[in-house]
């Protein structure tokens, strides 16, 4: 018998390929010999779940989401969420889950989780992130200007202030994110 797992997988993967509900039948008769996947032994569910990937399916398992913002009790907390949300849209982090922050974090701090983290802590990982992500962007705008400590990016953030653009009191790591979000492509 197929377990609550299996059957699960095979579902979301019918949903995710796209499959209507003979074509589903027709693959279950043909890879597993049953009409049904609750009908499929361990083994035939095996065979179908992999026949399935082999079509594009891919089973991606879901980390903790973040928690609504101005619930920590440490200001940064929330700006620390913020990044990585932001970084794992751009394309920066493979896994932009609550459970993959708290790993970095913990690398970071040695804080377990990113909830838990003090003042002092948290500003370290705080600019600790940020570095990170000032890194990706000028990597990723570097693309666009070419090699990026001598490109037209990095000399002329004057020019980007007389062109009327706000430069964020002069601060790098904010008229970087402008700017990504001016020309950069998300991943």
């Amino acid at each position: 018998m197929a377990s609550k797992q299996q059957i699960q997988l095979i579902h979301i993967a019918k949903a995710q390929l796209g499959l209507d509900d003979d074509l589903y039948r027709q693959l279950l008769m043909d890879i597993g010999g049953a009409p049904s996947s609750k009908e499929l032994t361990f083994a035939k569910a095996d065979a179908v779940l992999e026949h399935l990937k082999s079509k594009g399916f891919k089973a991606i398992p879901k980390g903790r989401l973040s928690p609504k913002s101005g619930t920590a009790a440490v200001g940064a907390v929330d700006k620390i969420r913020a990044i990585w949300i932001t970084m794992s849209k751009q394309g920066f982090v493979r896994d932009g889950s609550e459970t993959a922050l708290d790993k970095w974090v913990c690398s970071v701090t040695q804080v377990r989780h990113v909830g838990w983290l003090k003042q002092r802590s948290a500003a370290q990982a705080l600019e600790a992130l940020k570095k990170w992500h000032t890194r990706e962007l000028e990597r990723a705008l570097g693309a666009r200007w070419g090699f990026f400590p001598e490109s037209r990016l990095y000399l002329t953030l004057d020019d980007y202030r007389r062109q009327g653009r706000p430069t964020h009191g002069g601060r790098w790591y904010e008229a970087l994110c402008d700017l990504y979000k001016k020309y950069g492509v998300a991943k």
